[in-house]
């Protein structure tokens, strides 16, 4: 079914490092596009750091500061997009250190079109997402990739297949991962890891009759009733986020998927927005939304999509959709084809996704849909629903009719 293997201990590279005394011990970057500055926040224990910035290998500031805290204006901005994913190169170096790093001049903003509806802007310029759901597992390492060229290919095989978008699924991904997004222009959605013991009842069962808004601070049917459990929810919570607060790509940050432990999901998002800023919150994937953050968000996998018309303060997107199944023998570890939509031959899978498009995706742009995420990127383990085989040996969907597929969702929005 959909319950893999259970992974726990260490699962990303470990290092020891030395580090000097008089050194940078951490370093957040808050790009402000409308400013046309980038703002640096260091800690560590020096008298003086020697700041510069190079673009493309010519440098465009270099200052000494006492300051931990240092706002700098980029002259001739080159922003960060997804058709010219253009990074800063950033170098610190105090007393005794030098630190490495990067940041793109970018900006997420909801601004409302012709219609009054809600619309995701990169740099002020609407853009229709279109994503695929990515958990990130391999049939080597289950969620441990075997190599840099991996990650490489699964976003690259993504853009190929002309969506613009990964929503990042359940998991927390080495942060070489997301260096590859930020150079391949690849907008990120993150998820929080799912914990608590909730029961099927109230995140599986329910939801597919239509039963999708319990109030989650009756913690105990979500699982999550205990302290310690939520103590642990947060400490880990703001760890990702410290984590991977100066990734590029990262538009958003999805606190719970489908109920699992979820728990005073208001509350949680406005101690994210606090946190950061300069991004958006899907407070809720897929059902139990609180009305809190930054989108109305839904899964639909058993009948065809229609966009609500009465959720115009926030941005509408169905966050998963899709889960059509194919197996391939030989490229799978699956006894049997498990999927919520089963298919044996490959055209009528092709053509039945074709339809899906147009069906619930085309059709509701313009009624205010603002993003769709496809399910999934790759099979994982007994679950074939990828657009890849487990192994990335083969593409089970028509590469130029997806392609094309992306690509009038895309236009749709400009009409």
């Amino acid at each position: 079914g959909m319950w893999y293997t259970p992974i726990s201990g260490i699962w990303q590279t470990v290092w020891l490092e030395d580090v000097p005394l008089h050194g940078v011990h951490a370093l957040k970057i808050t790009p402000n596009y409308d400013r046309q500055t980038v703002y640096l926040e260091m800690e560590g224990d020096f008298n003086h750091a020697t700041i510069t910035i190079s673009a493309a290998g010519k440098m465009v500031y270099h200052e000494m500061t006492a300051e931990m805290r240092n706002e700098i204006y980029i002259e001739d901005m080159h922003p960060w997009s997804q058709e010219d994913p253009f990074l800063y190169d950033l170098y610190i170096e105090t007393e005794d250190d030098i630190v490495k790093s990067y940041f793109g001049m970018r900006c997420f903003t909801c601004e409302k079109d012709e219609k009054g509806y809600p619309r995701f802007c990169l740099n002020h310029e609407p853009v229709f997402l279109s994503g695929v759901l990515d958990q990130g597992y391999t049939p080597e390492g289950n969620l441990t990739y075997p190599d840099d060229e991996m990650m490489i290919y699964d976003i690259q095989k993504v853009k190929e297949l002309g969506f613009n978008m990964i929503r990042k699924h359940v998991k927390v991904e080495s942060r070489r991962w997301y260096y590859h997004a930020d150079c391949l222009g690849m907008l990120v959605m993150q998820d929080m890891p799912n914990g608590g013991q909730p029961s099927k009842l109230t995140t599986l069962y329910l939801p597919h009759l239509n039963i999708t808004r319990m109030n989650d601070q009756k913690q105990k049917h979500l699982g999550r009733g205990d302290d310690w459990g939520k103590k642990a929810y947060y400490d880990e919570l703001n760890a990702m986020i410290h984590n991977l607060y100066n990734v590029v790509s990262i538009f958003a940050w999805v606190p719970f998927n489908e109920g699992w432990g979820q728990f005073d999901s208001a509350k949680v998002t406005k101690h994210i927005q606090l946190m950061d800023l300069t991004r958006f919150v899907d407070s809720a994937s897929g059902w139990h939304d609180q009305g809190a953050g930054d989108f109305y968000s839904r899964h639909v996998y058993f009948h065809t999509y229609t966009n609500p018309q009465n959720h115009e303060k926030r941005m509408s997107i169905l966050s998963e959709f899709g889960g059509y199944s194919y197996l391939i023998p030989g490229h799978s570890l699956a006894q049997k084809l498990y999927g919520y939509k089963k298919f044996t031959d490959k055209l009528k899978l092709n053509t039945a996704i074709r339809k899906l498009y147009e069906d619930s995706i085309i059709r509701n742009i313009l009624k205010g849909l603002t993003a769709c995420v496809f399910t999934q990127l790759t099979d994982v383990e007994d679950e074939c629903n990828g657009i890849m085989t487990a192994d990335r040996e083969i593409v089970k969907l028509d590469e130029k009719r997806i392609r094309n597929l992306n690509q009038r969702c895309m236009r749709r929005l400009k009409k």
